[in-house]
């Protein structure tokens, strides 16, 4: 589940730890619920190029620092696009059905909870 300044923000969270599970990301599903989102968490935060190869919808890409606060929004990314590079370094990445990111606002607080 992840937290958004400590209230229930999204229910179902896949998380990609492995280098496998970030790079396939979204790549050939179906769509993504409103309930539903992917939590990348990376080594180490630093600045990196993402895309969208072989994902079929739009989505919202939140960008969170260390510290698991909003560096970045990118809402409604397009689908096949091959090079996003968001402008501020992260270590953490949530995708996110179109639309969720209207929630957030930079400087916000979203942490990961198991469930």
């Amino acid at each position: 589940m992840l937290i958004l300044n400590g209230k229930k923000y999204i229910m179902n969270v896949k998380v990609c730890k492995t280098l496998f599970s970030q790079a396939r990301g979204l790549m050939f599903s179906k769509s993504l619920g409103k309930d539903q989102c992917l939590f990348f968490e990376f080594n180490n935060e630093q600045s990196r190029a993402l895309h969208m190869l072989f994902v079929f919808f739009s989505i919202d890409m939140i960008i969170l620092d260390k510290s698991f606060h909003v560096v970045e929004i990118i809402p409604n990314v397009r689908p096949f696009r091959i090079y996003i590079m968001p402008k501020k370094p992260f270590k953490y990445l949530i995708e996110a059905k179109k639309g969720r990111a209207s929630e957030v606002k930079i400087g916000d607080m979203i942490k990961f909870k198991y469930q």
